[in-house]
């Protein structure tokens, strides 16, 4: 149970970033393109340094539209177009646009339904700890240990 908890947590931490990782980025002096009507996240990328603000700021060129600056989105939660068309995307800080499937897996990949594999690995631990330490005392109060570690050296 352990092993299973840590694999399946480890496994939906790792799509998750995988994910984001393909999105493509939105950072400054990178531009990404939003497809039109789809419901989009702008997401940290894994392993880039970021300012720590939960919000980033964000200028939309709107397919045949003039530039939109200053839109503020939440990092990490799902924004629906205000425009049609596709528009493309500049921000102020290292993010992600992640749309489609991948925003879809990488959601629930980071939601609270990672509780499930971390709570299959506390209950394995709990389970594994007290055997272990009782095999551990058995051997070691049985005294075949003792003898072994007593025995004098082959002369």
């Amino acid at each position: 149970m352990l092993a299973a908890g840590l694999v399946g947590t480890a496994l939906m931490l790792g799509v998750g970033a995988v994910a984001v990782s393909n999105a493509p980025s939105a950072g400054p002096g990178e531009e990404a393109s939003w497809p039109a009507g789809e419901t989009a996240s702008f997401d940290r990328i894994p392993g880039e340094r970021n300012s720590g603000d939960p919000t980033v700021t964000c200028t939309l060129t709107p397919e045949g539209r003039l530039v939109e600056r200053g839109h503020r989105f939440t990092v990490g939660e799902p924004v629906d177009p205000d425009f049609a068309g596709t528009a493309t995307v500049t921000c102020d800080q290292p993010v992600a646009l992640v749309t489609g499937t991948s925003r879809i897996v990488a959601d629930h990949a980071r939601g609270p339904l990672v509780v499930v594999p971390m709570f299959v690995a506390a209950l394995g631990v709990l389970l594994f700890v007290p055997r272990f330490t009782l095999a551990l005392a058995r051997l070691s109060t049985s005294g075949w240990l003792r003898r072994l570690l007593r025995a004098p050296p082959p002369g």
